[in-house]
């Protein structure tokens, strides 16, 4: 496989990785309002948004596997047909129920498109400068959350509900238009890779970092729904903050990383990355605690802006640890279950966040957001030890981590 093939290849998911990306971006802000202005009630909504995670976690390991075996680019073809089908059907039927259904049919879609792509991607990644690689082309994803809200705003008051949905299916469109015109690699379904797959399958221990890592990303994507759902709460109710001094601080964070995905890719290939992982999650969760004692617009916001600089410190560390694992067990595989355990973390945070709002309050949200950080990389650490411990299992494991 040619160079310029997959320079072509990479240019063309990052582009559908940021339109898909952008247009939920866009889309999501503004779906409560729109399923209540639907007849949906309190009920409906919360099966509306834990289906459409439910989703996405069952599907992401399922999906990755089958495309380990069967071929990438049908898969995300077909992932972008069914986001571009449910974005046109959400104004055909409104209704609380066919809701449900669409937001789990587009759960499955979005299973397709992100996991695959980033197998994609680690597939194509340079040996040694895979941290590098994911980081950059992350900035897609980042980027676009940092500035779906505000154009999704814009939408919304110009042209209305229709209007947000025509741009999440001319999204899809241009999105679906890209992969047909500019991913035409075909890197997964070797036999050698799969041979090797099933053999490594068999001895556990050789799993542990991937184990490690979806620990790791089960607690950091736990954190980041906490924060997202129950900061403005905070905010709102403890420190008075106006509706621009909330939107500042919510999108502080993400600008940060998106600005610093690809320096701190560039320096997670050159230092130890199992380090780089520890230290930026610890301090993220140090951060975290640190939240509920803000007392101003200003200790937020530098609170916020150093949560996004240290969660960036582990992001493409931890992701190059994970395409080093795709390529023992099968890239589609680690990263659907990296996927998967991401998206259980969304699950279950409004749920658990949600009782314990009613019994302890709202600052025991991020003291327990912050302990279940600091687990999951105590979880990671006894993972990744005998990984990364010579005696254990040779010197050619450890030149890996």
């Amino acid at each position: 496989m040619g160079d310029e093939v997959k320079r072509r290849a990479y240019r063309g998911l990052f582009v559908i990785n940021f339109m898909i990306s952008l247009g939920f971006g866009i889309v999501d802000p503004f779906f409560p309002v729109y399923a209540v202005s639907a007849g949906a009630t309190a009920l409906h909504i919360a099966l509306i948004f834990s289906s459409y995670a439910v989703a996405k976690m069952l599907m992401s390991p399922l999906i990755g596997w089958w495309s380990d075996h069967r071929g990438r680019r049908e898969l995300l073809i077909a992932g972008l047909c069914t986001c571009l089908a449910v974005s046109l059907c959400y104004l055909l039927m409104p209704g609380p129920l066919p809701l449900i259904t669409l937001r789990m049919i587009q759960g499955i879609g979005a299973a397709l498109v992100r996991p695959i792509a980033l197998a994609f991607i680690g597939d194509i990644a340079p040996a040694r400068r895979e941290a590098q690689t994911m980081g950059t082309f992350d900035i897609s994803y980042f980027s676009a959350q940092a500035i779906g809200p505000m154009i999704g705003g814009m939408i919304k008051d110009f042209a209305g509900f229709p209007g947000v949905f025509w741009s999440l299916a001319v999204l899809c469109l241009l999105s679906l238009l890209s992969a047909l015109l500019f991913v035409r690699i075909f890197p997964a379904n070797r036999p050698d890779n799969v041979a090797r797959t099933r053999l490594h399958l068999s001895g556990l221990r050789m799993g542990r970092t991937l184990i490690g890592l979806s620990g790791f990303i089960l607690t950091r994507s736990f954190s980041i729904a906490l924060f997202a759902v129950f900061i403005p709460i905070f905010m709102y109710d403890s420190l008075k903050l106006t509706g621009l001094e909330m939107g500042i601080i919510m999108g502080a964070g993400t600008v940060v990383t998106a600005l610093l995905l690809r320096p701190m890719g560039s320096l997670s290939d050159k230092l130890n990355r199992r380090w780089m992982v520890i230290f930026g999650g610890c301090m993220t969760a140090l951060l975290t605690f640190c939240l509920p004692l803000a007392q101003s617009f200003g200790h937020l916001l530098a609170l916020s802006v150093a949560i996004g600089m240290f969660r960036v410190v582990s992001l493409p560390a931890s992701q190059a640890l994970l395409v080093q694992e795709g390529n023992l067990y099968g890239m589609g595989l680690s990263m659907g279950v990296f996927n998967g355990a991401l998206n259980f973390g969304t699950v279950l945070a409004p749920l658990a966040g949600g009782l314990a709002l009613g019994f302890f309050g709202i600052k025991t949200i991020f003291y327990g957001a912050a302990f279940l950080g600091l687990i999951g990389i105590v979880f990671f650490c006894f993972c990744t030890w005998p990984v990364a411990n010579p005696r254990k299992l040779g010197k050619e494991v450890s030149a890996c981590i």
